[in-house]
Protein backbone atom coordinates (compact mmCIF):
# COMPACT_ATOMS: atom_id res chain seq x y z
CA UNK A 1 0.00 0.00 0.00
CA UNK A 2 1.64 2.85 -0.96
CA UNK A 3 0.29 6.25 1.34
CA UNK A 4 3.27 8.13 1.94
CA UNK A 5 4.85 10.80 -0.55
CA UNK A 6 8.18 12.67 0.02
CA UNK A 7 8.78 16.45 -1.43
CA UNK A 8 11.56 18.17 -1.78
CA UNK A 9 12.46 21.93 -0.52
CA UNK A 10 14.79 23.00 -2.50
CA UNK A 11 16.82 21.40 -5.13
CA UNK A 12 19.19 18.51 -4.78
CA UNK A 13 22.46 17.49 -6.88
CA UNK A 14 23.12 13.97 -6.91
CA UNK A 15 25.85 12.57 -9.01
CA UNK A 16 25.75 14.79 -11.99
CA UNK A 17 21.82 14.94 -11.76
CA UNK A 18 19.74 17.62 -10.29
CA UNK A 19 16.22 16.79 -8.93
CA UNK A 20 14.42 20.26 -8.78
CA UNK A 21 12.35 21.78 -5.92
CA UNK A 22 9.19 19.98 -6.11
CA UNK A 23 10.27 16.56 -6.90
CA UNK A 24 7.95 13.87 -5.68
CA UNK A 25 9.24 10.15 -4.35
CA UNK A 26 6.56 8.26 -3.10
CA UNK A 27 7.07 5.58 -0.63
CA UNK A 28 5.42 1.99 0.76
CA UNK A 29 4.77 2.17 4.34
CA UNK A 30 7.91 3.62 5.13
CA UNK A 31 9.31 1.10 2.77
CA UNK A 32 10.77 3.15 -0.03
CA UNK A 33 9.33 2.18 -3.04
CA UNK A 34 12.18 0.24 -5.83
CA UNK A 35 13.01 2.03 -9.04
CA UNK A 36 14.87 1.86 -11.26
CA UNK A 37 18.13 3.60 -11.58
CA UNK A 38 21.95 4.32 -12.52
CA UNK A 39 23.40 5.83 -9.52
CA UNK A 40 24.03 4.19 -6.47
CA UNK A 41 25.31 6.02 -3.30
CA UNK A 42 26.74 4.64 -0.47
CA UNK A 43 26.07 6.24 3.01
CA UNK A 44 27.07 5.89 6.71
CA UNK A 45 24.33 4.82 8.91
CA UNK A 46 22.86 8.19 10.65
CA UNK A 47 23.96 10.54 7.99
CA UNK A 48 21.43 11.19 5.89
CA UNK A 49 17.32 9.95 5.87
CA UNK A 50 17.07 7.00 2.79
CA UNK A 51 14.23 8.41 0.75
CA UNK A 52 14.78 5.79 -2.23
CA UNK A 53 16.26 2.96 -2.95
CA UNK A 54 18.53 2.32 -7.04
CA UNK A 55 18.97 -0.34 -8.88
CA UNK A 56 22.36 -0.26 -11.00
CA UNK A 57 22.57 -3.35 -13.36
CA UNK A 58 23.49 -6.08 -10.44
CA UNK A 59 24.13 -3.82 -7.34
CA UNK A 60 21.63 -2.23 -5.05
CA UNK A 61 22.22 0.99 -2.83
CA UNK A 62 20.62 3.57 -1.42
CA UNK A 63 19.46 6.98 -3.17
CA UNK A 64 19.51 9.49 0.05
CA UNK A 65 18.65 12.91 0.66
CA UNK A 66 19.57 14.93 3.58
CA UNK A 67 16.69 15.12 6.37
CA UNK A 68 16.66 18.89 6.19
CA UNK A 69 15.46 19.64 2.44
CA UNK A 70 12.52 17.02 2.26
CA UNK A 71 8.66 17.04 3.95
CA UNK A 72 6.74 14.12 4.18
CA UNK A 73 2.90 13.55 3.40
CA UNK A 74 0.18 10.95 4.05
CA UNK A 75 -1.72 11.12 0.62
CA UNK A 76 -1.87 12.69 -2.64
CA UNK A 77 -4.31 15.16 -1.56
CA UNK A 78 -1.56 16.83 0.92
CA UNK A 79 0.93 17.26 -1.21
CA UNK A 80 -1.41 18.99 -3.87
CA UNK A 81 -3.04 21.22 -1.15
CA UNK A 82 0.04 22.69 0.33
CA UNK A 83 2.20 23.37 -1.87
CA UNK A 84 0.69 23.11 -5.84
CA UNK A 85 -2.74 24.51 -5.31
CA UNK A 86 -4.00 23.70 -8.86
CA UNK A 87 -6.73 21.13 -9.36
CA UNK A 88 -4.57 19.22 -12.32
CA UNK A 89 -2.17 16.89 -10.37
CA UNK A 90 -1.38 13.84 -12.34
CA UNK A 91 -0.96 10.71 -9.64
CA UNK A 92 2.92 8.89 -9.80
CA UNK A 93 2.34 5.61 -11.00
CA UNK A 94 4.44 2.71 -9.53
CA UNK A 95 5.31 -0.67 -9.96
CA UNK A 96 7.75 -2.79 -8.12
CA UNK A 97 10.06 -1.26 -10.90
CA UNK A 98 9.63 1.31 -12.94
CA UNK A 99 12.13 4.51 -14.86
CA UNK A 100 13.47 6.55 -12.02
CA UNK A 101 11.86 9.26 -14.14
CA UNK A 102 8.31 8.40 -14.02
CA UNK A 103 8.46 8.72 -10.19
CA UNK A 104 10.04 12.20 -10.47
CA UNK A 105 7.78 14.83 -11.72
CA UNK A 106 8.31 18.57 -11.68
CA UNK A 107 5.98 21.50 -9.90
CA UNK A 108 5.15 24.33 -12.26
CA UNK A 109 2.56 26.84 -12.30
CA UNK A 110 0.84 24.93 -14.58
CA UNK A 111 0.35 21.87 -13.50
CA UNK A 112 2.04 18.72 -11.71
CA UNK A 113 3.40 16.68 -14.81
CA UNK A 114 6.45 14.49 -16.18
CA UNK A 115 8.81 16.56 -17.66
CA UNK A 116 9.73 14.69 -20.46
CA UNK A 117 8.80 16.24 -23.85
CA UNK A 118 11.11 15.98 -27.47
CA UNK A 119 10.80 18.82 -29.79
CA UNK A 120 9.84 17.67 -33.42
CA UNK A 121 9.30 18.93 -36.70
CA UNK A 122 6.12 17.66 -39.51
CA UNK A 123 5.26 19.36 -42.54
CA UNK A 124 7.75 22.57 -41.56
CA UNK A 125 5.71 22.92 -38.34
CA UNK A 126 7.34 22.11 -34.86
CA UNK A 127 5.60 20.22 -31.92
CA UNK A 128 6.21 18.05 -29.10
CA UNK A 129 6.09 14.07 -28.56
CA UNK A 130 7.01 12.31 -24.85
CA UNK A 131 8.52 9.36 -24.03
CA UNK A 132 6.39 6.68 -26.28
CA UNK A 133 6.80 8.82 -29.36
CA UNK A 134 3.09 9.81 -28.98
CA UNK A 135 2.64 13.25 -30.45
CA UNK A 136 1.37 15.18 -26.96
CA UNK A 137 1.72 18.80 -28.60
CA UNK A 138 0.43 19.17 -32.59
CA UNK A 139 3.05 20.53 -34.86
CA UNK A 140 1.73 23.94 -35.31
CA UNK A 141 4.48 26.12 -34.49
CA UNK A 142 6.67 28.08 -37.14
CA UNK A 143 9.26 27.85 -34.62
CA UNK A 144 9.55 27.01 -30.91
CA UNK A 145 12.44 27.94 -27.83
CA UNK A 146 12.78 25.40 -24.97
CA UNK A 147 10.59 24.89 -22.29
CA UNK A 148 12.02 26.39 -18.76
CA UNK A 149 9.43 26.45 -15.70
CA UNK A 150 6.99 25.05 -17.62
CA UNK A 151 6.60 26.85 -20.19
CA UNK A 152 7.99 27.15 -24.03
CA UNK A 153 8.19 30.09 -26.32
CA UNK A 154 6.30 29.77 -29.54
CA UNK A 155 5.98 31.59 -32.63
CA UNK A 156 3.13 32.23 -34.89
CA UNK A 157 2.83 34.30 -38.03
CA UNK A 158 6.09 36.26 -36.71
CA UNK A 159 4.73 36.82 -33.64
CA UNK A 160 5.88 35.31 -29.83
CA UNK A 161 3.60 33.47 -27.14
CA UNK A 162 3.92 31.04 -24.43
CA UNK A 163 2.62 27.28 -23.95
CA UNK A 164 2.57 25.14 -21.19
CA UNK A 165 3.26 21.38 -20.93
CA UNK A 166 -0.15 20.69 -22.37
CA UNK A 167 0.31 22.42 -25.65
CA UNK A 168 -1.98 25.25 -24.47
CA UNK A 169 -1.39 28.52 -25.13
CA UNK A 170 -1.31 30.71 -22.03
CA UNK A 171 -0.01 34.01 -23.75
CA UNK A 172 -0.76 34.67 -27.03
CA UNK A 173 1.67 35.16 -29.71
CA UNK A 174 1.56 38.99 -30.12
CA UNK A 175 4.76 39.55 -28.87
CA UNK A 176 8.11 40.70 -31.52
CA UNK A 177 10.64 39.29 -29.75
CA UNK A 178 11.01 36.02 -28.21
CA UNK A 179 11.31 35.50 -24.60
CA UNK A 180 14.50 33.24 -24.01
CA UNK A 181 15.28 33.17 -20.69
CA UNK A 182 13.07 35.11 -19.75
CA UNK A 183 9.61 32.93 -20.10
CA UNK A 184 9.70 32.17 -16.37
CA UNK A 185 6.88 34.01 -13.64
CA UNK A 186 8.55 36.41 -11.00
CA UNK A 187 5.66 37.30 -8.30
CA UNK A 188 3.64 36.47 -11.23
CA UNK A 189 4.31 38.69 -13.71
CA UNK A 190 6.08 37.94 -16.74
CA UNK A 191 9.23 40.54 -18.09
CA UNK A 192 8.72 40.89 -21.92
CA UNK A 193 9.63 43.21 -24.62
CA UNK A 194 7.06 44.83 -26.65
CA UNK A 195 6.48 47.58 -29.27
CA UNK A 196 9.93 48.86 -28.07
CA UNK A 197 9.19 48.57 -24.81
CA UNK A 198 9.56 46.55 -21.68
CA UNK A 199 6.23 45.69 -19.81
CA UNK A 200 4.96 43.27 -17.31
CA UNK A 201 2.38 40.19 -18.31
CA UNK A 202 0.41 38.45 -16.11
CA UNK A 203 0.08 34.43 -17.45
CA UNK A 204 -3.46 35.70 -19.14
CA UNK A 205 -0.81 37.85 -21.17
CA UNK A 206 -3.02 41.07 -19.81
CA UNK A 207 -0.52 44.04 -19.60
CA UNK A 208 -0.61 44.62 -15.82
CA UNK A 209 2.01 47.51 -15.19
CA UNK A 210 0.90 50.61 -17.45
CA UNK A 211 4.10 51.95 -17.69
CA UNK A 212 6.74 51.28 -20.42
CA UNK A 213 10.07 51.00 -19.84
CA UNK A 214 13.76 51.70 -22.03
CA UNK A 215 15.10 48.59 -19.73
CA UNK A 216 13.53 46.63 -16.82
CA UNK A 217 14.40 43.69 -14.74
CA UNK A 218 12.59 40.71 -13.61
CA UNK A 219 10.54 41.38 -10.16
CA UNK A 220 12.73 39.77 -7.16
CA UNK A 221 11.89 40.12 -3.40
CA UNK A 222 8.84 41.92 -4.49
CA UNK A 223 10.56 44.77 -6.56
CA UNK A 224 11.84 45.35 -9.64
CA UNK A 225 14.51 48.10 -11.10
CA UNK A 226 13.32 50.13 -14.37
CA UNK A 227 14.54 52.76 -16.47
CA UNK A 228 12.03 55.00 -17.52
CA UNK A 229 13.15 58.28 -19.60
CA UNK A 230 16.92 58.71 -18.38
CA UNK A 231 17.16 57.61 -14.66
CA UNK A 232 16.54 54.01 -12.92
CA UNK A 233 14.18 53.53 -9.84
CA UNK A 234 12.15 50.11 -8.66
CA UNK A 235 8.80 50.00 -8.35
CA UNK A 236 6.42 47.09 -6.72
CA UNK A 237 4.05 44.69 -7.88
CA UNK A 238 1.27 47.72 -8.62
CA UNK A 239 3.96 49.67 -10.74
CA UNK A 240 4.18 51.88 -7.91
CA UNK A 241 7.81 53.64 -7.69
CA UNK A 242 8.56 52.87 -4.30
CA UNK A 243 12.28 54.05 -4.52
CA UNK A 244 12.43 57.03 -6.71
CA UNK A 245 13.94 57.30 -10.25
CA UNK A 246 17.63 58.82 -9.50
CA UNK A 247 19.87 55.89 -10.63
CA UNK A 248 21.67 55.58 -13.70
CA UNK A 249 22.05 52.00 -13.89
CA UNK A 250 20.48 49.23 -11.47
CA UNK A 251 19.85 45.71 -10.91
CA UNK A 252 17.38 43.46 -8.69
CA UNK A 253 17.01 43.01 -5.20
CA UNK A 254 18.93 40.00 -3.74
CA UNK A 255 19.04 39.10 0.01
CA UNK A 256 17.39 42.58 0.74
CA UNK A 257 20.53 44.32 -1.46
CA UNK A 258 20.46 45.83 -4.46
CA UNK A 259 23.64 47.46 -6.78
CA UNK A 260 22.83 50.90 -8.38
CA UNK A 261 25.09 52.94 -9.82
CA UNK A 262 25.73 56.45 -10.10
CA UNK A 263 27.25 58.03 -13.64
CA UNK A 264 28.38 56.33 -16.50
CA UNK A 265 27.11 55.26 -20.04
CA UNK A 266 26.36 52.56 -22.40
CA UNK A 267 29.15 51.61 -25.63
CA UNK A 268 29.29 49.25 -28.07
CA UNK A 269 32.10 46.87 -26.85
CA UNK A 270 33.57 43.67 -28.88
CA UNK A 271 30.43 41.54 -27.56
CA UNK A 272 28.42 44.28 -27.72
CA UNK A 273 26.55 46.98 -25.56
CA UNK A 274 28.35 47.67 -22.15
CA UNK A 275 27.92 49.68 -19.58
CA UNK A 276 31.09 51.75 -18.64
CA UNK A 277 32.20 54.27 -16.47
CA UNK A 278 29.71 55.50 -12.93
CA UNK A 279 30.52 54.07 -9.58
CA UNK A 280 28.23 51.10 -8.11
CA UNK A 281 27.02 50.86 -4.40
CA UNK A 282 24.41 49.11 -2.87
CA UNK A 283 20.75 50.30 -1.29
CA UNK A 284 18.49 48.61 0.65
CA UNK A 285 14.90 48.57 0.39
CA UNK A 286 13.83 52.05 1.73
CA UNK A 287 16.76 53.11 -1.28
CA UNK A 288 18.80 53.95 1.60
CA UNK A 289 22.52 53.56 0.19
CA UNK A 290 23.83 51.08 2.75
CA UNK A 291 27.21 50.36 0.71
CA UNK A 292 28.70 54.06 -0.70
CA UNK A 293 28.87 53.90 -4.51
CA UNK A 294 32.96 53.41 -4.90
CA UNK A 295 33.35 50.13 -7.26
CA UNK A 296 33.23 49.70 -11.31
CA UNK A 297 31.30 46.76 -11.63
CA UNK A 298 29.35 45.25 -8.95
CA UNK A 299 27.30 41.85 -8.40
CA UNK A 300 23.93 40.47 -6.58
CA UNK A 301 24.41 39.13 -3.11
CA UNK A 302 24.60 35.52 -2.55
CA UNK A 303 25.55 33.70 0.31
CA UNK A 304 26.25 37.14 2.16
CA UNK A 305 29.20 38.12 -0.62
CA UNK A 306 28.88 40.02 -3.63
CA UNK A 307 31.73 40.08 -6.12
CA UNK A 308 33.24 43.56 -6.96
CA UNK A 309 35.61 45.31 -9.50
CA UNK A 310 37.87 47.99 -8.77
CA UNK A 311 39.94 49.40 -11.67
CA UNK A 312 41.17 45.83 -13.43
CA UNK A 313 40.63 43.41 -10.50
CA UNK A 314 37.70 41.86 -8.64
CA UNK A 315 37.06 40.60 -5.40
CA UNK A 316 34.55 39.53 -2.55
CA UNK A 317 32.66 42.39 -0.42
CA UNK A 318 30.23 41.42 2.79
CA UNK A 319 27.05 42.88 3.51
CA UNK A 320 29.05 46.15 5.39
CA UNK A 321 30.86 47.12 2.17
CA UNK A 322 34.11 45.63 3.88
CA UNK A 323 36.94 43.47 1.43
CA UNK A 324 37.10 40.08 2.66
CA UNK A 325 38.76 38.33 0.05
CA UNK A 326 42.08 39.08 -2.16
CA UNK A 327 41.76 40.98 -4.94
CA UNK A 328 42.07 38.55 -8.37
CA UNK A 329 42.16 39.07 -12.00
CA UNK A 330 38.80 37.39 -12.10
CA UNK A 331 36.12 35.22 -10.44
CA UNK A 332 34.52 32.43 -11.86
CA UNK A 333 30.92 31.35 -10.57
CA UNK A 334 30.88 29.00 -7.26
CA UNK A 335 30.10 25.03 -8.81
CA UNK A 336 30.06 22.78 -5.62
CA UNK A 337 30.74 25.08 -3.29
CA UNK A 338 33.92 26.55 -5.06
CA UNK A 339 34.55 29.02 -7.11
CA UNK A 340 37.77 29.39 -9.44
CA UNK A 341 39.85 32.39 -9.08
CA UNK A 342 42.60 33.67 -11.58
CA UNK A 343 45.58 35.69 -9.95
CA UNK A 344 48.33 36.72 -12.09
CA UNK A 345 47.58 33.89 -14.91
CA UNK A 346 47.20 31.49 -12.74
CA UNK A 347 44.05 29.85 -11.43
CA UNK A 348 42.56 28.38 -7.93
CA UNK A 349 39.74 28.03 -5.88
CA UNK A 350 37.93 29.91 -2.75
CA UNK A 351 34.98 28.39 -0.63
CA UNK A 352 32.10 30.18 0.11
CA UNK A 353 33.98 32.14 2.98
CA UNK A 354 35.87 33.78 0.62
CA UNK A 355 38.33 32.32 1.52
CA UNK A 356 41.52 30.05 -0.87
CA UNK A 357 41.25 26.68 0.01
CA UNK A 358 43.44 25.86 -3.35
CA UNK A 359 46.27 28.43 -4.32
CA UNK A 360 46.24 30.01 -7.44
CA UNK A 361 48.86 27.50 -9.58
CA UNK A 362 47.73 26.59 -12.34
CA UNK A 363 47.50 27.70 -15.82
CA UNK A 364 44.66 29.88 -16.80
CA UNK A 365 42.53 27.73 -19.36
CA UNK A 366 44.13 24.52 -17.68
CA UNK A 367 41.68 24.24 -14.69
CA UNK A 368 38.04 23.46 -14.95
CA UNK A 369 35.28 23.66 -12.53
CA UNK A 370 34.63 21.31 -9.70
CA UNK A 371 32.22 17.57 -11.11
CA UNK A 372 31.50 15.17 -8.98
CA UNK A 373 34.52 16.26 -6.41
CA UNK A 374 37.34 16.54 -8.85
CA UNK A 375 38.62 19.00 -11.05
CA UNK A 376 40.69 18.86 -14.38
CA UNK A 377 43.96 20.17 -13.80
CA UNK A 378 46.67 20.70 -16.45
CA UNK A 379 50.70 20.71 -15.49
CA UNK A 380 52.87 20.60 -18.71
CA UNK A 381 50.42 20.58 -21.19
CA UNK A 382 49.10 17.05 -19.38
CA UNK A 383 46.02 16.97 -17.91
CA UNK A 384 44.98 14.82 -14.18
CA UNK A 385 42.25 15.88 -11.26
CA UNK A 386 42.54 17.37 -8.11
CA UNK A 387 40.26 16.98 -5.24
CA UNK A 388 38.94 19.99 -3.38
CA UNK A 389 42.33 20.00 -0.96
CA UNK A 390 44.34 20.43 -4.42
CA UNK A 391 46.18 16.90 -4.37
CA UNK A 392 46.27 15.21 -7.59
CA UNK A 393 44.06 11.97 -6.95
CA UNK A 394 44.87 11.20 -10.47
CA UNK A 395 48.13 12.44 -12.15
CA UNK A 396 48.57 14.35 -14.97
CA UNK A 397 49.33 12.16 -18.25
CA UNK A 398 46.41 12.84 -20.44
CA UNK A 399 46.96 14.98 -23.96
CA UNK A 400 43.01 15.88 -23.21
CA UNK A 401 40.43 15.07 -20.62
CA UNK A 402 36.74 16.09 -20.05
CA UNK A 403 34.71 16.65 -16.30
CA UNK A 404 33.93 13.70 -15.00
CA UNK A 405 30.09 12.71 -15.03
CA UNK A 406 28.62 9.66 -13.84
CA UNK A 407 32.00 8.22 -12.66
CA UNK A 408 33.43 8.29 -15.79
CA UNK A 409 35.93 10.68 -17.69
CA UNK A 410 36.70 10.81 -21.62
CA UNK A 411 40.63 10.97 -21.70
CA UNK A 412 43.08 11.30 -25.00
CA UNK A 413 46.84 11.19 -25.40
CA UNK A 414 48.84 12.49 -28.41
CA UNK A 415 50.38 8.82 -28.74
CA UNK A 416 48.53 8.19 -31.53
CA UNK A 417 47.96 10.18 -34.83
CA UNK A 418 44.77 11.12 -34.92
CA UNK A 419 44.45 10.47 -30.78
CA UNK A 420 41.89 8.41 -29.56
CA UNK A 421 39.41 9.33 -26.97
CA UNK A 422 38.67 6.44 -23.67
CA UNK A 423 37.26 6.69 -20.37
CA UNK A 424 38.81 6.31 -17.05
CA UNK A 425 37.00 6.08 -13.43
CA UNK A 426 37.91 8.22 -10.24
CA UNK A 427 40.48 5.55 -9.40
CA UNK A 428 42.29 6.88 -12.82
CA UNK A 429 42.32 3.24 -14.19
CA UNK A 430 41.46 3.29 -17.92
CA UNK A 431 37.93 1.10 -18.11
CA UNK A 432 37.16 2.00 -21.64
CA UNK A 433 40.09 1.91 -23.73
CA UNK A 434 41.10 4.80 -25.82
CA UNK A 435 39.60 3.92 -29.38
CA UNK A 436 36.94 6.48 -30.57
CA UNK A 437 37.47 9.17 -32.80
CA UNK A 438 35.32 11.27 -30.22
CA UNK A 439 33.00 10.93 -27.42
CA UNK A 440 30.70 12.95 -25.57
CA UNK A 441 29.91 12.51 -21.41
CA UNK A 442 28.01 9.80 -20.42
CA UNK A 443 24.15 10.19 -19.39
CA UNK A 444 21.69 7.56 -18.43
CA UNK A 445 24.60 5.16 -18.17
CA UNK A 446 25.22 5.52 -22.02
CA UNK A 447 27.87 7.35 -23.70
CA UNK A 448 27.60 8.58 -27.47
CA UNK A 449 30.88 7.80 -29.35
CA UNK A 450 31.97 8.32 -32.42
CA UNK A 451 33.68 5.37 -34.79
CA UNK A 452 34.57 5.78 -38.54
CA UNK A 453 32.59 8.86 -38.54
CA UNK A 454 29.52 7.15 -37.56
CA UNK A 455 27.87 7.47 -33.79
CA UNK A 456 26.72 5.03 -31.42
CA UNK A 457 26.70 4.67 -28.33
CA UNK A 458 28.68 2.41 -25.03
CA UNK A 459 27.41 1.13 -21.72
CA UNK A 460 30.08 1.81 -18.58
CA UNK A 461 32.10 -0.77 -18.84
CA UNK A 462 33.21 -0.23 -23.21
CA UNK A 463 30.55 -2.43 -24.50
CA UNK A 464 28.97 -1.27 -27.62
CA UNK A 465 24.88 -1.05 -26.87
CA UNK A 466 24.37 0.56 -30.13
CA UNK A 467 26.23 0.28 -33.39
CA UNK A 468 27.37 3.35 -34.58
CA UNK A 469 25.31 3.79 -37.22
CA UNK A 470 24.42 7.91 -36.85
CA UNK A 471 25.73 10.78 -39.01
CA UNK A 472 24.18 14.18 -38.69
CA UNK A 473 24.95 16.66 -41.91
CA UNK A 474 27.16 19.43 -40.15
CA UNK A 475 29.56 19.28 -38.52
CA UNK A 476 28.87 21.27 -35.81
CA UNK A 477 25.55 19.28 -34.89
CA UNK A 478 25.98 16.20 -32.88
CA UNK A 479 23.91 13.39 -31.66
CA UNK A 480 22.54 14.00 -28.26
CA UNK A 481 23.22 12.62 -24.99
CA UNK A 482 20.21 10.19 -23.54
CA UNK A 483 17.82 12.25 -21.92
CA UNK A 484 14.42 10.83 -19.94
CA UNK A 485 15.45 7.32 -21.74
CA UNK A 486 15.06 8.90 -25.36
CA UNK A 487 18.22 9.99 -28.14
CA UNK A 488 18.12 12.60 -30.33
CA UNK A 489 19.88 10.98 -33.66
CA UNK A 490 20.81 12.17 -36.98
CA UNK A 491 20.96 10.40 -40.39
CA UNK A 492 22.22 12.74 -42.75
CA UNK A 493 19.57 16.05 -42.16
CA UNK A 494 17.51 13.35 -40.78
CA UNK A 495 16.44 13.76 -37.11
CA UNK A 496 14.71 10.92 -35.19
CA UNK A 497 14.60 9.51 -31.65
CA UNK A 498 15.42 6.40 -29.90
CA UNK A 499 15.10 4.15 -26.95
CA UNK A 500 18.63 2.35 -25.24
CA UNK A 501 17.61 -0.11 -27.46
CA UNK A 502 17.93 1.58 -30.31
CA UNK A 503 14.98 1.35 -31.42
CA UNK A 504 13.05 3.99 -33.05
CA UNK A 505 10.36 5.50 -31.36
CA UNK A 506 10.37 8.16 -33.12
CA UNK A 507 11.42 7.32 -37.23
CA UNK A 508 14.02 10.32 -39.21
CA UNK A 509 12.25 12.78 -40.25
CA UNK A 510 13.78 15.91 -42.25
CA UNK A 511 14.81 18.11 -40.23
CA UNK A 512 16.36 22.12 -40.18
CA UNK A 513 19.34 21.70 -38.46
CA UNK A 514 18.73 24.96 -36.70
CA UNK A 515 15.09 25.26 -35.26
CA UNK A 516 14.85 28.62 -36.34
CA UNK A 517 15.54 27.48 -40.22
CA UNK A 518 12.01 27.01 -41.51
Amino acid sequence: MYNKYLLLLRDFDFKGTTYPKGSVFQIANDIPVYFQARHVESIKEGDMSPCAWAWDEEDWGAVCLPSDIVEYYETWEAVRNKHLETEEIVPISNDDAVDVNDLIVEKDPISLRKVALFEVIVNDKWGFIDREGKIVINPQFDQIGSFYDGYCSINLNGKWGLIDKRGKIVIDPIFTYEFHGYNTFHDGVLLVFHEQNCCYIDAKGQIVIKDKFERATQFSEGLAAVQKGEKWGFIDRGGKFVIRQQFDNADGFREDFAPVCFGGRWEYGDWGKVYVGGKWGYIDKAGDIVIKPQFDEAGQFCDGFAIVKIEDKEAFIDKAGNIVSPYFDHVLAFKEGLAQVIIDGKAGFVNKACEIVINPQFDMGGLSLFSEGLAQAEVSELSGFIDKTGAFVINPQFSHAKDFCENRAAVANWSTDPFFWGFINKAGEIIVELQFEDVQDFSEGLACVKTNKKWGFIDKRGKMVITPQFFPDEDDVMISTFRYGLAQVFLGRKMGYIDKTGKYIWNPRDYPISRYDV
